[in-house]
């Protein structure tokens, strides 16, 4: 009794403060943009071989003819010292005939080290890198303005990874890999050099996803003619090849050790992100939302569990832009956006968090919908529905961007470069995809939305 007084005392007096989370609140402006639709990202398109001078050269034509022209590429190229059939006057000589090349050769120790190698004199020359190799074929002509059109979709402040379909593996596994230069700066590395040969590409795969940064993309620009998928154009079984896989078992031993050890990362324990673009013209009702979601948090001790992201600026990028950076930055298992004009119940925190604590892949919306301020009807969201239409009684559509989503659905999906209906495409991809199975339904209102037919834009 007498300890729990003094304590009560020193409260009293301002001499003690119970210890608070903050809830927490990340800010993204137009300066952590580095791709959109005005830049010309830089590629660089990194290639190591051995021993196969007749086959890496004839494939490296198609590769110039392959592409597009329209952005800047170059080339960088590693080789071994040892390496009699490269490192000679004959393909020296064919290397200087191509454009916007660089060869190099080094005491590469096998092929993860020759795939490392050299990245580290271009670190500041690239903004995308492409891992190539010598039985990846381009198929799709001007491949690299599809891979700078899709970072900058899916990754408008970068931190991403690209997986294309090869033709054969799938989304399970990237085998080309393509980051922009920000995710390559996290590691130092294209593939981690603790293996020798194999499964350094189903490590890298398995971090992209564990970190949120892989979006697959179901093209083939490259089409993997390993000797393995077979065929007629498959590139033939060389000595090369049957040295590689003899490290198989000891790569693979490795891969199944670091994996269940999650290999070593550190990964988010956030459940919920909610994301919010706005205006600098709209500080003071954006404040009095933030205010609003963070007393929420705390009374229901969710500092820890959720996040608050949000993206200002002065109408400088479409709304679709910066909705798909605030869906590429968060943390959070669910998703959901707000925008900074409309308004949430006063449990909105707490019934949504009860809801996706039974692991859905999104939970229903019921909300009201306002006309200049003027109630109109409500407005229902819902997986039942498959398509945006209403009646007397309610407006009906599919989940969108203001629903609580799995962030590992709705990243699959990006929002088209617009200012004005950008969310209806996108909810339409994700109702039509097929992914949304499982739904937790909440009958009460608990947004309200805020329609001023004088002004279309909302961030």
């Amino acid at each position: 009794m007498q300890i729990k007084s003094i304590f009560v005392i020193l409260l009293c007096i301002g001499l003690y403060t119970p210890y608070r989370i903050v809830p927490i609140v990340k800010q993204i402006s137009s300066n952590d943009v580095c791709f959109h639709n005005n830049t010309q990202p830089r590629l660089l398109i990194k290639w190591p071989t051995r021993s196969r001078p007749d086959l890496f050269f004839k494939n490296l034509k198609r590769f110039y003819h392959h592409l597009s022209h329209k952005i800047p590429v170059h080339f960088v190229i590693s080789c071994d010292i040892d390496d009699k059939t490269m490192n000679c006057p004959k393909s020296i000589n064919k290397f200087k005939q191509f454009p916007n090349l660089s060869y190099y050769f080094g005491n590469n120790n096998g092929k993860i080290s020759a795939c490392n190698a050299d990245v580290d004199k271009h670190i500041d020359d690239f903004d995308i890198i492409l891992l190539a190799s010598d039985d990846m074929y381009p198929v799709t002509k001007g491949f690299d303005l599809v891979i700078a059109e899709n970072m900058q979709k899916f990754f408008p402040t970068g931190n991403g990874v690209l997986n294309f379909y090869d033709g054969h593996a799938g989304e399970e596994i990237i085998t080309y890999s393509i980051m922009d230069n920000k995710y390559y700066r996290q590691f130092g590395f294209l593939y981690n050099p603790v293996y020798k040969s194999l499964c350094s590409d189903n490590e890298f795969t398995a971090i992209a996803k564990l970190l949120q940064k892989e979006r697959y993309v179901h093209q083939t620009l490259l089409e993997h003619r390993h000797p393995a998928w077979g065929g007629n154009d498959a590139t033939k079984m060389d000595e090369l090849y049957r040295h590689n896989d003899s490290f198989h078992d000891e790569d693979k031993v490795t891969f199944w050790t670091r994996r269940d050890h999650n290999f070593y990362m550190q990964t988010s324990q956030i459940k919920w992100s909610i994301l919010i673009p706005t205006l600098d013209s709209r500080k003071k009702t954006f404040s009095s939302l933030l205010t609003q979601l963070e007393q929420q948090i705390q009374k229901n001790c969710l500092e820890d569990k959720i996040e608050i992201v949000f993206f200002r600026d002065n109408t400088d990028l479409s709304v679709g832009t910066k909705r798909n950076a605030l869906v590429a930055d968060c943390t959070g298992e669910y998703i959901s956006f707000i925008d900074d004009d409309d308004k949430i119940s006063e449990d909105y925190i707490e019934i949504i968090y009860k809801a996706i604590l039974n692991n859905p892949d999104c939970v229903s919306l019921t909300g009201h919908y306002f006309v200049n301020n003027k109630f109109d009807k409500p407005f229902i969201h819902s997986i039942k529905y498959k398509k945006y239409s209403d009646d007397k009684k309610a407006y009906y559509r599919p989940p969108n961007h203001l629903n609580p989503i799995k962030k590992s659905i709705a990243c699959k999906f990006a929002f088209p470069e617009l200012s004005y209906a950008e969310d209806t495409p996108w909810a339409m991809q994700i109702c039509n995809s097929g992914l949304l199975k499982k739904e937790i339904k909440i009958k009460k209102p608990y947004y309200f939305y805020y329609f001023n037919s004088k002004k279309k834009l909302k961030a």
